[in-house]
């Protein structure tokens, strides 16, 4: 669907579905795609899931072998990236 030109179709069908088992949640989780330099469109469709589920997010990162500066500073770039792009709120 993101390849003709279909996005709001599919946001559209993804809030359809998040609605339906909502119901039978009390919390729900949407994992969104890990973005990467060779497919930009992970980046696109995350926005545009958290924006159609007016989404709470939670920036995940790997910490494993990365110093407390380090993950400082990654955190505060997905922060930022977030803010930039207008979506969401962070629970923070």
């Amino acid at each position: 669907m993101v390849r003709t030109g279909q996005l709001p179709s599919l946001m559209e069908e993804v809030v359809a579905r998040v609605e339906n088992a909502r119901d039978k949640c009390d919390a729900f989780v949407v994992e969104g795609l890990i973005p990467d330099a060779d497919i930009q469109i992970a980046t696109r469709l995350n926005i545009g899931m958290i924006q159609s589920l007016s989404a709470d997010i939670i920036p995940v990162l790997a910490g494993q072998g990365r110093g407390a500066e380090d993950l400082t500073a990654k955190v505060a770039t997905a922060i930022e990236h977030m803010a930039t792009t207008g979506v969401g709120r962070s629970p923070a």
